[in-house]
């Protein structure tokens, strides 16, 4: 049996302009995993077992767009497996949370079929086949969520270009909190296309703002102004909130981490739900962990960036 797993990520910027072609900056999240795991099977066929969505069954008798079904198919297509394989699924990142749960399932059973054929396969080509998935679950993706998942690594994303490592200098670090809301991915994006169809000049100002923090937040990272991202964080959710893609369990979380001292928050993701993330230094780290959970976060998850 081969075994492989692929973390979380967060967006720290830059959510929503991603898709239309400004920068986003996102990180892994290794506090949470989804692992598949690929072991040979008697005959032919592929079978399928993912308990955590209640799926057990024949690759061949799934739809052909449920997306782990597709996952699994396009893994063995690009590794030139015929059949005879059990995969396996299981994660603890919450679904529909801004936590990339859907890219973590595709890039770790992609990555355990190929392991399973015994070669290598380069974190691009992993992150190329993870959008494909993405594409059936959420419509029109920007394509951040498979390409930071795949790499593992801070990076700053521009679609339909290589992603750039983000430079850290210094320890930058934050604390997760998880409205427990699903966030409608799918169905944000399509409402945004439909208003910057309406109004692309509106739309585009608010895009472009988006995207010069993204950059501002880039440079003061890699120049470890620790000061300098918090500010940053919070213009870009009254952007955000301008869009419409904030909500009321949002913004309870955020103000609540601000009102404990975070320098800055915002939302993480598609939003409507999901996650929202707060910078925060060692003397407000554990004040704004507790002042998440007392405001009703069902989970919050420490990352840090740099040294």
């Amino acid at each position: 049996m081969t075994t492989a797993s692929a973390p979380g990520k967060a967006i720290l910027l830059g959510e929503h302009a991603a898709v239309y072609g400004r920068p986003a900056l996102a990180v892994p999240v290794q506090a949470v995993h989804a692992t598949a795991e690929v072991s040979p099977s008697d005959g032919d066929r592929v079978y399928l077992e993912a308990p955590d969505i209640s799926i057990n069954a024949y690759l061949d008798e799934l739809p052909d767009k449920q997306p782990l079904a597709k996952a699994v198919e396009l893994a063995m297509q690009e590794a030139d497996i015929k059949g005879g394989i059990q995969v396996r699924v299981t994660s603890d990142i919450p679904r529909a949370s801004g936590l990339g749960s859907s890219a973590a399932v595709s890039v770790a059973i992609i990555r355990a079929v190929w392991e399973h054929s015994g070669r290598d396969i380069a974190a691009d080509r992993v992150a190329q086949i993870a959008f494909e998935v993405e594409k059936l679950h959420h419509g029109d993706p920007s394509g951040i969520d498979n390409t930071v998942v795949a790499f593992e690594i801070p990076v700053m994303f521009i679609k339909d270009q290589e992603p750039r490592p983000l430079g850290v200098t210094g320890r930058f670090q934050f604390v997760i909190g998880d409205t427990g809301e699903p966030s409608p991915t799918k169905q944000l994006v399509t409402m945004l296309r439909g208003r910057w169809t309406g109004d692309s000049e509106f739309i585009d100002a608010i895009f472009d703002s988006i995207g010069e923090l993204t950059e501002q937040a880039s440079a003061s990272i890699g120049r470890g102004e620790i000061g300098n991202l918090g500010p940053l964080m919070n213009h870009c959710q009254t952007l955000l909130e301008t869009l419409g893609v904030s909500s009321p369990g949002l913004e309870q979380l955020i103000f609540a981490a601000r009102e404990a001292g975070a320098m800055g928050a915002k939302l993480s993701g598609a939003g409507g739900g999901g996650i929202m993330i707060a910078h925060v230094d060692d003397s407000s780290l554990e004040a704004v962990d507790t002042a998440l959970r007392e405001a009703g976060a069902v989970r919050t998850i420490r990352i840090e960036i740099g040294k």
